[in-house]
């Protein structure tokens, strides 16, 4: 005998009413696209600030979260060119963790406040071919 059992789950998000709905202009066939489950349209109807998108994307398959994210919260997802150096100690003031972004022959050192939606460079450097990123750090 099997078993399938349903569960619904209720996100409260706090009504901000002057803050933008971030995904009402987005049609629902867009949004079930992108993989998003149709018992979430919803709650994520009702995003207002990225903290509200935080919360909802912490509950959602990786995958489907990864394609809510607006390109400019993407500054902290890694990439060929782009990287998280979790292990790095550089002299530089930072909060951890430290990123790196590669353009060219130099490196830049930063790090990314998400809830704020802001950057932080701390660390621009050149590295030659023969040098290791904690040489320049």
């Amino acid at each position: 005998m099997e078993t399938i059992e349903e569960v619904k789950r209720i996100i409260q998000v706090d009504v901000l009413p002057d803050e933008p709905r971030t995904f009402a202009h987005q049609e629902t066939a867009y949004l079930l696209s992108l993989g998003l489950p149709e018992s979430w349209l919803p709650a994520v109807r009702e995003i207002r600030t990225d903290g509200h998108l935080i919360s909802v994307c912490e509950r959602l398959p990786a995958e489907v979260a990864e394609r809510l994210e607006p390109p400019r919260r993407r500054r902290s997802v890694q990439t060929r060119l782009r990287k998280q150096l979790p292990n790095l100690a550089p002299s530089f003031e930072y909060e951890p963790p430290v990123w790196q972004l590669r353009v060219g022959v130099f490196r830049v050192f930063y790090d990314v406040d998400d809830l704020a939606g802001e950057v932080h460079v701390r660390a621009v450097r050149r590295k030659k071919p023969h040098q290791r990123t904690e040489d320049i750090t």
